[in-house]
């Protein structure tokens, strides 16, 4: 584990760098997701053995807004990671950022708060804190929303589309802007510990080979997340949409089936091969290295 930590901590810097012509644009086409919804998954090493578990949640947050939250535990490490974005209900757009990791070293802290054209970050540590800020495109996502936002896109062979996403929380480093490429790349068959599954899946570019799996049914349920160091697998989903029952008792579902030419296409053309935009990708380890390894003399 401890390698990896090293391996995604180097990889959040080299994407990070790539900030230039960033395109500004809205790629929210439908929200698929209930009302309220938990999907829990175990995390994978890149050997295959399983690590930790995350949860993720989606619960609405007064009349407008949305409340994303990721859990991540790794039992091994003995310590959990906890992230959480408010974002407009329809937009999704952030609106604030929080970010807590409880682990043998103890606890450190990261607070984004999007305000007008600008994101203010405060990351709070026992020895010290420092507080970034750092200007926000028109329309920009927030990437701890990143494995939410995916499902909402237009799922249909061959689409691409780039975004701006805002590496807020990621700690010690100041916030950064980061241009995010998406390609609908195919279908496949997809078994999980949650069941067998039709999907999508969608190749993304932001600095490191990634791939995420999503459900051909209208919910878009994430199943599957390969970030090149870490795969996160579909255990059980609930929610008040109409396969709650089915995929938690880990049956088939028969949602549509995207193309036959998709389902069985080994041709995929222009393929991303660099992504880590999602902030999960670089989980919550990463943040953990190099928040411990934080010099007081880099403090504000």
């Amino acid at each position: 584990m401890r390698r990896i930590i090293v391996a995604l901590a180097a990889a959040l810097l080299l994407a990070a760098c790539a900030e230039d012509n960033i395109k500004s644009a809205d790629i929210v086409t439908q929200i698929p997701w209930p009302d309220e919804e938990r999907a829990t998954y175990r995390v994978l090493d890149d050997d295959g053995d399983e690590v930790g578990a995350l949860v993720m949640t989606v619960a609405i947050e007064r009349s407008d807004g949305y409340l994303l939250s990721q859990s991540f535990s790794f039992p091994g490490d003995n310590f959990t990671n906890d992230a959480e974005v408010l974002v407009d209900r329809a937009s999704l757009q952030p609106r604030r950022t929080t970010y807590v990791i409880d682990g043998p070293d103890g606890i450190a802290s990261c607070t984004a708060v999007y305000a007008g054209s600008d994101v203010t970050v405060l990351n709070e540590r026992e020895d010290g804190e420092r507080t970034d800020t750092l200007d926000v495109p028109n329309i920009a996502y927030d990437s701890w929303s990143d494995l939410f936002l995916w499902r909402t896109i237009d799922f249909s062979q061959g689409f691409e589309v780039e975004y701006a996403d805002i590496v807020a929380c990621q700690a010690p480093a100041p916030p950064q802007r980061l241009a995010v490429k998406l390609e609908v790349s195919g279908g496949e068959t997809i078994d999980v510990p949650a069941g067998t599954f039709d999907t999508w899946r969608v190749e993304i570019d932001a600095g490191r080979d990634q791939k995420a799996w999503f459900t051909t049914d209208d919910a878009h349920i994430l199943v599957r997340y390969d970030n090149g160091d870490q795969i996160f697998e579909l255990i059980e989903y609930s929610g008040n949409g109409s396969l709650t029952a089915l995929v938690a008792v880990g049956f088939w579902i028969g949602v549509e089936s995207p193309p036959t030419s998709a389902m069985h296409s080994t041709n995929i053309t222009n393929a991303a091969r660099i992504a880590s935009t999602s902030q999960a990708t670089r989980t919550i380890p990463s943040l953990t290295a190099r928040l411990l390894e934080f010099d007081s003399s880099h403090q504000s």
